[in-house]
């Protein structure tokens, strides 16, 4: 199996509930097995001039797909 490392973040509409969403898909899709899930931590934007505080976290895990498969399936899909 090979091992995935996603760091990931929302500042749009309800920040919890599209984090929640995008890592349901991501493991579904992906068939990810031994999952870990970071603390969710709140941070400011960057580069930003305005903007809602980002949620952000980090997802590892392992999975049979290729990383460009992996890619494809968490830019694309989700």
């Amino acid at each position: 199996m090979n091992p995935v490392y996603i760091s990931f973040g929302s500042n749009i509409n309800n920040r919890h509930d599209n984090l929640k969403h995008a890592i349901k898909l991501l493991i579904q899709r992906t068939e990810a097995a031994e999952i870990k899930i970071s603390s969710i931590y709140e941070t400011k934007p960057v580069e930003m001039v305005s903007g809602k505080p980002f949620l952000n976290g980090i997802i590892t895990f392992n999975t049979f797909l290729d990383p460009f498969a992996v890619l494809y399936l968490s830019l694309i899909h989700i």
